[in-house]
């Protein structure tokens, strides 16, 4: 999804492919979520760039249950909120090559503290 030198900012940019791959794969595998994106926009600036904003409803789920094939019991989303994206075309096609999360609500016990 990201260019090489790609940037993702959930609070704490990470900065590089490498980067992001690395925190995606530091997440617990309880760690269960989706991501409902809506009233996607994009901005088309150049033939090579382009902007976007696309609004997220996060559903979230941490523990046992996550790593089963069951439904997950639902109690409260994690989160509502928006991405700002900046969009690169390179060879292989379109990449982001920065995205934002803005969130307008947050429930905070869907985000615990890592030990």
């Amino acid at each position: 999804m990201f260019t090489e030198n790609g940037i993702l900012d959930l609070g704490k940019p990470l900065e590089g492919k490498a980067a992001i791959r690395a925190a995606m794969q530091q997440r617990s595998p309880k760690l269960w979520s989706r991501h409902v994106m809506t009233n996607i926009a994009i901005n088309v600036i150049d033939e090579n760039t382009a902007t976007g904003i696309s609004y997220l409803t996060l559903y979230r789920h941490v523990g046992e249950e996550s790593l089963g094939k069951k439904p997950i019991d639902f109690d409260a989303l994690a989160g509502v909120g928006h991405y700002i994206d900046e969009f690169t075309l390179i060879p292989e096609g379109w990449r982001i090559s920065q995205r934002e999360i803005e969130f307008a609500f947050m429930n905070l016990s869907k985000f615990p503290v890592p030990k």
